[in-house]
């Protein structure tokens, strides 16, 4: 990091070593500050220039937002119970649960507020379903007694028992069949295969349209293996054709994908296991194949000969899968992986955790979207996955979630990625009620052009850094677009809010983005409530940049863009880092970014409320108050607005109650008018050339100085120093 200089403003030759102005200052008198002694204005209010009540802020916030002191708007992370954001504007305001929000109480976790099913929370034969708890995969009946439990028997039934030794078989109770391969002949078209209680060391191949359900899956395992027809890859069980079949309470498990459908197939399976398969635990392929499953455990997925793969689930070539309160552990290289236009899953009620790498670069992924293939979630837990919980790339590709809960997804074997939801080359993702927590380097992400993420009530927590790159919660890159509307993103590491990179857009509305903190490894940067850097958009409407620990809001490089309207900002403390200019600054716009603020509340930071640097853009409607320098150099500055070598319109703000000046232009230009300047000790400061253009509309008195022209107040002029932002990689 490069250490800074402290430098004079223009009108000396050397730095000046006193705030004191210089002493042929001028003060103004004949400009009065209007009568507040008797005013009284509403909750998010103040009195204005004019001696009438200006709206600054976040406009009609509960009285549960409103911070006593000020009037403010000022929502809080005490305010609401973990788990759940606030909702601070409209009609439905208050606290609002978000993730998956109908979760079984014995997965609720009291210490973080997440629906958290652990895997191992259930008793051997059951799984741990998000909404329902510990799930029995045996028959709503049980096992049952006897041969063939409680499975009641149907005209046209034919049976099977792998322990049946009377070498007399009719397909009946009395006289079944023994193996699949003269079982299978002599069910008609409609009819039923039931299986007794054993182990079928045989491959179960249907192509023709037939139920078959066994005792109950804790007591029912299909094991061996045949070659899947026109491939070489071997299954255990393999639906084809255009048939429809349905399979119940059986368990599998085979050194073959456990279950292929293809062809057309449509089946449906419920109560069933499919556990140490090899390459893929339920593969659906080709147009027109569609697979219902209901009550689901797949686990354990063994790689692949060479370890290329060993996936949960694979949907390709257009096939659809709906997969309901199903549960997926430690499967290889990805727990779901959706591939080729036309390609579709439902997945309701599922949890996915535990996910392990593979060897083809595949990295224990929790779910995977891509080449135009197409998802729909509904109360999902991915948990423990690696390098990404939730991945979806290429044009076409799409993600719709609501209850979603991303956590902890780890880095890659080389400590990079670990990133919650990454959308990339062309995706899009719509989230509703998710939470994104305790991933590596980002929470989300929208890269490349024409990759969207719209993300709605949704909670991005606690991202970690793993190295020197720079971190956020939310991060928009290559041109990409991501909006956030009523979220929180809070306790990230480096940003909670990132936009970089030429067309990169974000979008940010009734949305509390606070306490990004300073981490204890990785670039020595602090913390940013927003950062939007190199050509990148960054707008902010009705939302609240508060507590953290550096700054609020950062633009910087020419081309970018930072547009704040009615909303706050405040709060924002002294990095604990070892840092020489994150010092706890409102927003800070510089080296040629333009910045806009329309509107907003900027109070109580430790350092200026809002500085521009070597830039330019307006401050409108504002109100930058309570700036106070909580560092040992003068020159981190406690002004309201800072202006130095840049060309800044300011209308009708109101700029009190700081530390030093309440507004101080250096050596730059614009026009203040409108506006309300008191109660500081410098009110406005004008030093140097071209000097800002004074209207006689502007109120400034009831400051120690009022005016000083030509003074020779410290300002920090240059550009600081800021860590690249590495190259975006997938």
């Amino acid at each position: 990091m490069l250490a800074l200089a402290l430098l004079a403003a223009c009108g000396s030759d050397e730095p000046s070593s006193s705030s004191e102005p210089a002493s042929d200052v001028t003060t103004v008198s004949d400009v009065s500050a209007p009568d507040v002694s008797t005013a009284v204005c509403p909750s998010g209010h103040i009195v204005g220039p004019g001696g009438e009540c200006m709206a600054v802020g976040i406009q009609g916030c509960d009285d549960m937002f409103i911070d006593p002191e000020t009037g403010l708007c000022d929502p809080s992370l005490v305010d609401c119970p973990l788990g759940s954001i606030p909702i601070f504007s409209g009609e439905e305001q208050g606290c609002l649960a978000v993730g998956v929000v109908d979760c079984h109480p014995d997965f609720l976790d009291s210490e973080t507020g997440l629906c958290d099913p652990k895997p191992d929370a259930c008793p051997e034969g059951s799984m741990p379903v998000p909404t329902q708890g510990c799930v029995s995969l045996d028959p709503p009946g049980g096992c049952g007694e006897g041969t063939w439990g409680n499975i009641e028997e149907l005209p046209g039934d034919v049976h099977l028992d792998v322990k049946y030794t009377g070498g007399d078989s009719d397909g009946s109770r009395e006289k079944p069949w023994s193996a699949f391969e003269y079982a299978l002949i002599q069910v008609d078209p409609g009819g039923r295969l039931v299986l007794a209680a054993g182990e079928y060391n045989e491959s179960l191949l249907i192509d023709e349209s037939i139920s078959v359900v066994g005792r109950c899956s804790s007591m029912v395992t299909i094991s061996g293996v045949d070659i899947i027809a026109g491939t070489s890859v071997p299954a255990v069980v393999e639906v084809r054709g255009g048939v429809e079949v349905s399979i119940a309470d059986i368990a599998v498990s085979g050194e073959g994908v456990g279950l292929t459908a293809h062809s057309g197939a449509k089946l449906e399976l419920d109560r069933s296991s499919i556990v140490s398969s090899l390459g893929v635990g339920m593969m659906i392929g080709l147009l027109s194949t569609e697979v219902v499953a209901r009550d689901v455990l797949i686990r354990d997925t063994q790689l692949e000969p060479g370890g290329a793969t060993g996936k949960g689930v694979f949907v390709q070539d257009g096939a659809k899968l709906t997969l309901e309160r199903a549960v997926l552990i430690a499967n290889h290289g990805a727990g779901v992986m959706l591939k080729g236009a036309g390609a579709g899953f439902v997945g309701r009620d599922l949890l996915i955790t535990g996910t392990l790498p593979a060897l083809n670069g595949e990295q224990g992924r929790g779910l995977q979207v891509g080449e135009g293939a197409q998802a729909q979630l509904e109360s999902v837990v991915l948990s423990d996955n690696r390098a990404y919980g939730v991945l979806a790339y290429g044009y076409g590709s799409a993600v719709e979630a609501f209850g979603l809960v991303v956590a902890r997804t780890s880095p890659r074997s080389d400590e990079t990625a670990g990133v919650g939801v990454l959308v990339d080359s062309g995706a899009s993702m719509t989230l509703e009620s998710a939470i994104v927590t305790q991933s590596y380097g980002a929470g989300l992400i929208s890269a490349q052009g024409g990759s969207r993420i719209l993300a709605t009530h949704t909670l991005v927590s606690k991202t970690q850094s793993i190295t020197e790159d720079v971190n956020s919660g939310a991060k928009v890159r290559l041109g990409a677009e991501l909006t956030l509307d009523r979220a929180l993103l809070t306790d990230n590491d480096h940003s909670n809010l990132l936009a970089n990179d030429p067309g990169s857009v974000m979008n940010v509305s009734e949305t509390l983005v606070t306490r990004a903190r300073s981490p204890e490894s990785g670039a020595a940067l602090g913390s940013l409530g927003g950062w939007v850097d190199n050509e990148a958009q960054l707008t902010l409407e009705r939302s609240a940049v508060t507590e953290c620990e550096g700054g609020g809001l950062l633009s910087d490089r020419a081309g970018s863009s930072l547009r704040v309207t009615d909303s706050f900002v405040g709060n924002n403390r002294v990095s604990p880092l070892d840092s020489n200019w994150l010092f706890g600054f409102g927003a800070l716009v510089m080296d040629g970014a333009q910045g806009e603020f329309t509107g907003v509340a900027v109070t109580k930071n430790d350092a200026t409320g809002i500085t521009f640097m070597a830039s330019g853009g307006s401050v409108i409607e504002t109100v930058i108050e309570r700036s106070k320098n909580r560092t040992s150099n003068w020159a981190t500055a406690e002004d309201g607005l800072l202006v130095t070598g840049s060309v800044v319109e300011s209308r009708g703000i109101v700029a009190r109650l700081n530390q030093r000046a309440g507004v101080l232009y250096d050596r730059s230009g614009g026009e203040l008018s409108g506006s309300l300047i008191t109660d500081n000790l410098f009110g406005l400061v004008n030093q140097g050339l071209p000097g800002v253009n004074v209207a006689q509309d502007n109120a400034i008195e009831g400051n120690d100085q009022n005016l000083i022209e030509d003074g020779e107040l410290e300002v920090q002029d240059q550009p600081i120093d800021l860590p690249d932002i590495p190259d975006f990689e997938r």
